[in-house]
């Protein structure tokens, strides 16, 4: 972390127009939040402001809107789990399910489709499964570049003999050559190993069609598994039906590779008995991110591979706690089961209406009909499509609310009021009155684990994002039952309630602190169970036509 704080003095120096022109890495490096600030217009500038005074201003505006629903909060995926659990409690207490996440924008069509098709939006793995798998197919990531803790367990399962296929349309140096950074030998010697056996050079967008292609050669040669499509699958059909309508040159054109290499690697697929498919963002954000996400599970349940070791569905989230802020309740449109379990634990009625998602919170915001905003960590106006238009009408609201521990772009575009509130890093310590604390984070495998900073924090005028979140309920809510301020010192609380309101997480506190890696969430998928509307695991016929970007780009 960063011994340069960005305090009333940094501020002093620099005027808020001119900060406007700073590139993003500069704010960035411009130091630590150290204090409290609230935009000042006559002098163009941040200025100090008390915690309490802070906090007044910010209750005094949420509660003079019309409705809730004027309201924004946002968070990133670098909230860890006690605060967000803390956070969509005091949203939804205030009367609004307005929470946009960063989610939104990057796993969305991951979210949704595992949902509908496997009935829980999340991986199947574990990272005991890498060891076992014998087939391991990534598509629309780089792990060299994105994901590099992800290499070494590679490395590992391909020494293991599993074979590794990625599915990009760009050669990643990385994954023909690691050099494990861990492994003298490597450093040294310049020894290198290669983790994939072939890269399927597709064109930009052709992974439904090379999908479509493999499971069109699968079904047609009888290579799937029919006792666990007819024991626990829904829709089978329905796909059948339409793979046979797609003609092979549509394929072709589709994915950009020939027919022989199509059914080259869907002979793979026959071969393994174990077979993971890993995804990136490659296969989520775009217009066919649903068909993507669609296609390769349909894959893997027609071979039978959700549901037994070595073997599932495996995308790979990018922020530390994106997954666990979902799973906490951060949720534009949550599930009725949450709304009641919470309703039953906390004893008071919890807004039923859908909110506001990342993309139509800042359409909303754009056409005026909201007027406070509050971000819990994140860089909300560098994290959706348009920048230069949301921070626009950043400067329209009556309340913009910051919290954070760097300066960002988003903070620099000030409505009447604009307030930026310094919270204890990730890095460092957080110590209450009931001793020091820890909070958790989830993986994008499931896996719940203990999340503590070491470091001293840069200033003493820094709170924790659950301190804070708990003094502006205590603020902003009049009639109260919940012990807000209790779960502020004591994060050990938090978890007790988490335990009651969130499925998976029956003695938290306990289970958190048994194991160093923490616990694994059950996942119904994984023992096929399955939470979908039908009652079993569902096939899905893609949307768009498979020679979609082709034709596009002609």
């Amino acid at each position: 972390t960063m011994s340069v704080k960005a305090d009333a003095r940094f501020f002093g120096r620099h005027s808020v127009t001119e900060l406007q022109g700073w590139t993003g890495y500069e704010l960035e490096h411009s130091g630590r939040l150290s204090e409290p600030m609230r935009y000042d217009a006559k002098q163009d500038r941040y200025l100090p402001i008390a915690w309490e005074d802070a906090y007044k201003i910010i209750a005094e505006q949420l509660n003079q809107l019309s409705s809730p629903d004027e309201a924004l909060f946002y968070t990133s995926g670098r909230v860890t789990n006690e605060p967000a659990f803390l956070y969509q409690l005091l949203v939804r207490c205030y009367g609004t399910n307005n929470l946009p996440d960063c989610s939104n924008m990057c796993h969305e069509p991951t979210s949704v489709m595992l949902g509908r098709q496997l009935g829980v939006g999340k991986a199947t793995v574990k990272l005991e499964d890498f060891e076992q798998a014998k087939l391991i197919i990534m598509f629309g990531q780089n792990p060299a570049t994105n994901h590099p803790r992800m290499l070494e367990m590679l490395a590992h399962s391909h020494k293991q003999g599993c074979k590794i296929i990625s599915v990009n349309p760009m050669r990643e140096q990385g994954l023909s050559a690691f050099r494990n950074p861990q492994k003298p030998s490597h450093m040294a010697a310049g020894k290198k190993d290669p983790i994939v056996d072939d890269v399927i050079q597709i064109q930009i967008g052709g992974d439904a069609a090379l999908l479509t292609g493999m499971a069109k050669w699968l079904t047609k040669n009888n290579k799937i598994n029919n006792d666990f499509i007819a024991q626990h699958t829904s829709g089978y059909e329905a796909l059948d039906h339409w793979l046979r309508q797609q003609s092979w040159s549509d394929v072709e054109l589709g994915c950009g590779i020939s027919k022989d290499e199509i059914i080259n690697l869907a002979r793979l697929v026959a071969q393994s008995p174990k077979t993971i498919c890993t995804w990136g963002m490659g296969i989520t954000q775009h217009v066919q991110g649903d068909d993507n996400v669609a296609m390769i599970t349909n894959l893997l349940l027609m071979m039978g591979m959700i549901g037994i070791d070595g073997a599932g569905a495996s995308p790979v989230r990018g922020h530390s706690n994106v997954q666990g802020d979902r799973t906490m309740g951060v949720h534009e449109r949550p599930a009725p089961s949450l709304l009641d379990s919470l309703e039953q634990v906390f004893k008071r009625p919890m807004p039923r209406e859908d909110g506001f998602d990342v993309i139509s919170g800042a359409k909303a915001l754009i056409e005026g009909k909201l007027k406070n905003i509050m971000s819990m960590r994140g860089n909300y106006a560098v994290a959706t499509p348009n920048m230069s238009a949301i921070q626009q009408a950043l400067t329209t609201t009556e309340l913009n609310v910051f919290v954070g521990t760097k300066l960002n772009e988003t903070m620099l575009y000030p409505g009447a009021n604009n307030i930026i509130l310094p919270c204890i890093s990730r890095t460092e310590q957080i110590i209450t009155s009931e001793g020091e604390q820890f909070a958790t984070t989830e993986d994008s495998m499931c896996q719940v684990s203990r999340s503590q900073g070491n470091l001293k924090p840069i200033s003493d005028q820094l709170k924790s994002e659950v301190q804070i979140i708990a003094d502006i309920a205590t603020h902003l809510l009049a009639d109260t039952t919940i012990p807000w301020q209790a779960m502020g010192q004591d994060f050990d609380i938090i978890r007790d309630y988490i335990a009651q309101a969130i499925d998976g997480f029956e003695n938290f506190n306990e289970r958190v602190r048994s194991a160093d890696r923490g616990f694994h969430l059950y996942h119904p998928a994984r023992h096929r169970v399955w939470n979908t509307d039908s009652g079993k695991a569902q096939f899905e016929v893609p949307h768009y036509p498979i020679t979609f970007v082709a034709q596009q780009m002609r």
